[in-house]
């Protein structure tokens, strides 16, 4: 059946969504959505994206770049909002053993980015205030940080909770280290299908995250995101990245059709070995577990994953 659409977990798909020139809107409102899953009190009236949506020429491209418009699993997005919040959005669809330790690093270098840019001494150091002179402080130059990270994987195994938001804060004094909203880390689990306390725009967003559709009731922002997935709305040369990223993820898909074949061998031999049909049945069992989370991580639909695991979508409905 050809493809009707791209999705947002894709390079493609989700550059598209959040950094075209002239629908900033949507980022805004994607951006506002998880400000408010957390009652933040922030409320974003300008974006501005630093890398914005650029289509490539795929004729430039060496092999091993076109590969990657599928195996590339890192997508990230960095704007600033009404001038004064430093925002890097990154989509993560495959668990990293570093990926807190680079989280952690990236945000903390935006923060203090400019710091050695205002010094304390010299003919500079000075800003007039009506008719009096005031030293600048290199702290001055720190800048407030929003780092938003988007997982396709269960990364907070014990809790339900799709959403998480770290600052700096005291227990014992039960008060923020730094302003609320200087310094802040964002979570947001697109598996975790059990949130109920979820808002529902953040539903729509993980609903379209994983699909590329707007489901019912779902924001204006939601509904022209999804619309812009269509390949009936892309360009020439993005149905051509679209057709390599078709062809790559087919031959994953093979690679992994491979693994799983190779994982029921296995499951056989374990099976004979043990004597007892049960060891092998859940030999099998578990090599189509393992298959369908692995295809999961890669982005790929619950209908794809269905066919490529031989899995029913009860199982890997729950899985997603």
């Amino acid at each position: 059946m050809k493809d009707k659409k791209i999705f947002p977990t894709s390079d493609l798909g989700f550059r598209k969504t959040f950094s075209t020139k002239g629908k900033e809107y949507i980022l805004q409102g994607f951006l506002q959505d998880i400000l408010d899953g957390d009652e933040m009190g922030i409320q974003i009236t300008k974006i501005h994206v630093g890398n914005p949506y650029n289509v490539i020429d795929v004729n430039l491209l060496s092999e091993d770049e076109r590969k990657s418009l599928l195996l590339h699993t890192e997508l990230d997005i960095h704007c600033i909002a009404d001038h004064k919040y430093e925002v890097a959005i990154e989509m993560q669809l495959q668990k990293d053993k570093f990926i807190e330790y680079r989280i952690f690093n990236n945000s903390s270098l935006k923060y203090t980015s400019n710091y050695d840019n205002i010094f304390y001494n010299g003919g500079g150091d000075e800003v007039n205030e009506g008719n009096k002179k005031k030293r600048k402080s290199k702290y001055a130059g720190l800048i407030s940080v929003i780092s938003l990270n988007i997982f396709g994987h269960h990364h907070f195994k014990k809790s339900q909770k799709a959403l998480h938001v770290f600052r700096m804060y005291d227990v014992d004094e039960q008060k923020y280290t730094l302003s609320p909203n200087r310094y802040v880390e964002i979570y947001f689990e697109l598996m975790k299908q059990h949130d109920h306390q979820l808002s529902k725009n953040l539903k729509a967003w993980r609903h379209f995250m994983l699909t590329g559709d707007a489901v019912e009731g779902s924001p204006s922002y939601v509904k022209e995101a999804a619309e812009m997935m269509k390949i009936s709305n892309l360009t020439p040369e993005e149905r051509r990245i679209h057709e390599i990223y078709k062809k790559n993820r087919q031959k994953v898909m093979s690679r992994e059709a491979y693994v799983y074949d190779l994982g029921i061998e296995q499951g056989h031999k374990q099976g004979h070995e043990q004597g007892h049909k049960q060891g092998h049945e859940q030999g099998i069992e578990q090599n189509k577990l393992d298959t369908a989370k692995r295809l999961l991580a890669m982005g790929l639909s619950i209908g794809d994953v269905m066919k490529g695991a031989d899995l029913d979508y009860s199982i890997v409905h729950k899985l997603a």
